[in-house]
């Protein structure tokens, strides 16, 4: 059966749109980025290694390094929990961590910036610093660890663990001959693309860094929005994309895990149970402190209970 040629149309329209919203915008970033340096007197060299650039290329890097360090190691726990717990639990706790996740930036933010400012529990005001913009970060993506690595940990087979604990392998060593390996696809997978998310961050760092540590991205906005410069700008953006389109290519080749099948139902001992279900709560309150603290906050004026703030929405602004 001959198979008929679609109408030149069918493709003209999408690369037509592909060409004009994504090709060209990047496309001129690069030649700005390329061009800019020349007009300055500079190299490309000298422009993209300035004391600006290279700051916040190194704070980028490091951050989103330690982000995904500490994220991991705070996921982990949650991962475990939701591999010994029911497939109604697992799906219930996996929806609440991925609401952090799904947050607007100015949301996490704001809460944030209240729960780590001077009037916050804590009494020190973290704001500004490379701390306030770790911790957001791990808050949000915490749901990745759990998401990747708990549906992976749960699609291990129980005959396997439970033979080699059979042949008197502890669970430390049962962890670290059969559970860790089983789980390196999917840990590579859930680093990678919250290692991604972090190096890519604007809005968390714009709010809670409050320009004193600053992105690549952030230092793109201050260059435009503060100084004017589009050309250092495109420079620093040519650096971003180069840098995103590596970790692209990174994340497609290693951060490949395949569909688990459906998780094992929860274990029958009730001490594992009870664990699990600690995990969750501990992990569940930590993810909803900033959001409960802006709540409050919300309803909190200077004389106590307020609902002030609510009735402002209703106002129209005064003008200017």
């Amino acid at each position: 059966m001959t198979r008929q040629r679609a109408p030149w149309w069918a493709w003209a329209i999408p690369a037509g749109f592909l060409a004009w919203f994504f090709a060209w915008p990047l496309t001129n970033v690069a030649w700005t980025g390329l061009s800019a340096p020349r007009r300055a007197g500079q190299t490309l060299w000298e422009a993209v290694t300035t004391t600006t650039v290279l700051e916040a290329a190194w704070f980028t890097t490091w951050q989103a390094l330690v982000v995904t360090g500490l994220t991991i190691v705070v996921g982990l726990p949650a991962a475990w929990a939701v591999s010994r717990t029911g497939a109604t639990g697992s799906r219930l706790f996996m929806a609440a961590t991925t609401i952090p996740f799904v947050l607007p930036t100015v949301i996490v933010g704001t809460a944030f910036a209240d729960l780590l400012g001077p009037s916050g529990p804590l009494g020190v005001d973290l704001r500004g610093t490379a701390t306030a913009v770790i911790v957001a970060h791990v808050f949000y993506n915490v749901a990745v660890v759990v998401r990747v690595v708990g549906t992976r940990w749960a699609s291990l087979a129980p005959a396997t663990l439970d033979a080699a604990a059979t042949l008197g392998a502890g669970p430390a060593t049962v962890f670290r001959t059969i559970v860790l390996p089983a789980l390196r696809p999917a840990m590579v997978a859930a680093s990678s693309l919250v290692f991604l998310l972090s190096f890519t961050s604007f809005g968390t760092v714009l709010i809670l860094g409050e320009l004193r540590v600053r992105t690549l991205e952030v230092e793109i906005w201050r260059q435009v929005s503060q100084r004017l410069d589009l050309g250092a700008a495109s420079v620093i953006a040519l650096v971003q994309l180069v840098a995103v389109a590596v970790l692209l290519a990174w994340y497609r080749k290693a951060g490949t895990v395949t569909t688990p099948p459906p998780g094992r139902p929860a274990p029958s001992s009730r001490a594992t149970r009870a664990a699990a279900a600690a995990v969750m709560v501990a992990t569940g309150a930590a993810l909803a402190i900033p959001l409960v603290g802006l709540v409050v906050r919300s309803f909190s004026g200077a004389e106590g209970f307020t609902l002030e703030w609510y009735r402002r929405l209703a106002v129209d602004p005064e003008p200017g």
